[in-house]
This record gives C-alpha cells, structure tokens and sequence, in this order.
C-alpha cells in the first residue's frame, strides 16, 4: 500500500513539473513575442 502511494504521488509531481515546464515555456514564449513587437 505504501509503495502503491508513493508512485502515486511520484506521477502526481511529474505532471505537476510538466506543467510547470510548459507554463515557463509559454511564458518565455509570449516575452519573445513582445520584444519582436517592438
């Protein structure tokens, strides 16, 4: 049960990263837009 949990709650941190990840990667996106713009 314990080791049932703790890959549980490992998946839970990747995807939790893998968001992050993607989210800081719009983010740098979207700042690169900005400064063509100019």
């Amino acid at each position: 049960v314990e080791l049932k949990y703790t890959i549980k709650q490992r998946r839970g941190d990747l995807e939790l990263l893998e968001s992050l990840y993607q989210y800081y990667y719009e983010l740098r996106e979207a700042e690169a837009w900005l400064g063509e713009q100019e």
